[in-house]
């Protein structure tokens, strides 16, 4: 029951604030698309626009690829540290059919 609660308080912290990160954006596009209609700039406006419904977006993009980066340095480092603690392995010889 505890961990339902936290888990269901967790995915509702997370939603409500993409949710609203994502509102700020996008009215953020849209008072900049308005300030260059203002000056007379339509293309802009639409870059405005474009960018304020894609940020959500891409900041994901980039979070997930700043995430693969940190697994990776996360791996080497282990594998650094686990190399410095395992003994080293004896030499072995094989013989083949006795020789």
């Amino acid at each position: 029951m505890i961990l339902e609660t936290l888990g269901l308080v967790t995915a509702a912290y997370w939603g409500g604030t993409g949710l609203i990160k994502g509102a700020t954006q996008f009215a953020r596009g849209a008072v900049l698309a308005v300030g260059s209609i203002a000056e007379g700039n339509v293309q802009g406006a639409g870059y405005c626009l474009a960018r304020g419904l894609l940020a959500p977006g891409l900041e994901t993009l980039a979070e997930s690829v700043a995430f693969f980066g940190d697994c990776q340095t996360a791996a080497e480092a282990i594998g650094r540290s686990v190399a410095t603690i395992a003994p080293p392995r004896a030499r072995q010889t094989v013989t083949v059919n006795g020789v």
